[in-house]
Order: structure tokens, then C-alpha cells, then sequence
């Protein structure tokens, strides 16, 4: 009896050991997968970073020739008026 016991025990204990390695081998598996997607998080949180500047580049471009066409079209008219006051005065 003591025989069968010891059996049973240590296959119990082959398979708790299984058990973990398993576990094991899943955990490691898991963490490297979620190292991955951290890292492609990264990887697009850094591409947002980058589109973004590039979008308020862009918006600051276009603020600045908007800005700039306004001043030259009121430098324009001021130039058309002193020709107007030139002309009027001949």
C-alpha cells in the first residue's frame, strides 16, 4: 500500500510540476507580449508627437501668410491711395 501511495504522490507531484512550468512558460509569453505592444505604443505615441508638430508647423505657416496677405494688401491700398492723392494733385 505504501508503494501505490508514493506513485500517486509523485505523479501528483510530476503534474504540479508541469502545472508550473506551464504557468510559467504562459507568464513569460504574456509579458513578452505586453513588452511589444508597450514598445509599439511608444513607437506610435512618438509618431503622434511628431505629426502633431508637424500640423502646428503647418498652422503656423498658415497663419503667418494669412497675416502676411493681409498686411500687403493694406500696404497696397495705402500706396494706390498716395498714388490717388499724387495723380489729384497734377
Amino acid at each position: 500500500m505504501g508503494t501505490a501511495r508514493w506513485e500517486r504522490e509523485r505523479q501528483q507531484r510530476e503534474e504540479e510540476g508541469r502545472r508550473r512550468a506551464e504557468a510559467d512558460r504562459r507568464r513569460v509569453e504574456l509579458e513578452h507580449a505586453e513588452a511589444e505592444i508597450r514598445a509599439r505604443m511608444a513607437a506610435l505615441e512618438s509618431e503622434l508627437a511628431t505629426r502633431r508638430a508637424e500640423l502646428d508647423l503647418l498652422s503656423a505657416d498658415e497663419r503667418h501668410a494669412v497675416s502676411r496677405k493681409h498686411t500687403d494688401e493694406a500696404t497696397l491700398r495705402r500706396l494706390r491711395s498716395a498714388d490717388g492723392d499724387l495723380s489729384g494733385s497734377e
